[in-house]
């Protein structure tokens, strides 16, 4: 059998394109976390998550907060879910509601959404809002975001075979030590 070198050229370039064409049929959320930069004083917590979601569903998330830490929580999306989410987090010690919101307000003010960027006019600059947590003993929390069902036409990668939409959806925890006041030590 012979083998022609036109034969040999076309199963290089289908061997070196083949990987490129079914990137767009993946995604790999792991990513959004890899480069985050928490602005000091806190750090990155190892509880923070990244994950493919998809739309009409709802997801749960467990996360632990310690005594003696103050935490930063906020979250965010790839843009084909057009922010059309609802987040609800749940103290499981308490079974208190602790955040019921959606991810973008009709209002558009600060503390009514969870995704939504705003500008702040203190810090003169956007900020990605976010949720501070101040917890008196060791707390369990319960996040519940539900993606609203959606259909899309958007471009191959972003939704799955029945044609509802997949994104990245992330979840940045941060967190810092408080420091104990000598005067509070008994």
């Amino acid at each position: 059998m012979k083998i022609s070198k036109l034969s040999i050229v076309l199963l290089f370039l289908v061997a070196a394109v083949a990987p490129k064409l079914s990137e767009g049929q993946t995604l790999d959320c792991s990513k959004e976390l890899r480069f985050v930069r928490a602005e000091p004083p806190f750090e990155f917590n190892s509880q923070s998550k990244s994950a493919v979601c998809t739309s009409g569903k709802t997801y749960e998330l467990l996360i632990s907060l310690y005594e003696g830490y103050e935490y930063r929580l906020s979250f965010s999306a790839d843009a084909v879910f057009n922010n059309d989410m609802h987040f609800k987090i749940v103290d499981m010690n308490t079974s208190n509601t602790v955040l019921d919101l959606p991810g973008q307000s009709t209002s558009g003010e600060i503390g009514t959404q969870v995704l939504k960027s705003y500008y702040d006019r203190k810090e003169a600059r956007t900020v990605q809002p976010h949720f501070d947590f101040y917890p008196e003993s060791t707390t369990n929390l319960k996040i519940i975001i539900t993606v609203a069902e959606k259909k899309t036409t958007a471009p191959a990668g972003t939704y799955d075979n029945s044609g509802k939409t997949k994104g990245c959806l992330t979840m940045l925890l941060l967190d810092k030590k408080v420091p104990i006041d000598d005067w509070e030590k008994k």
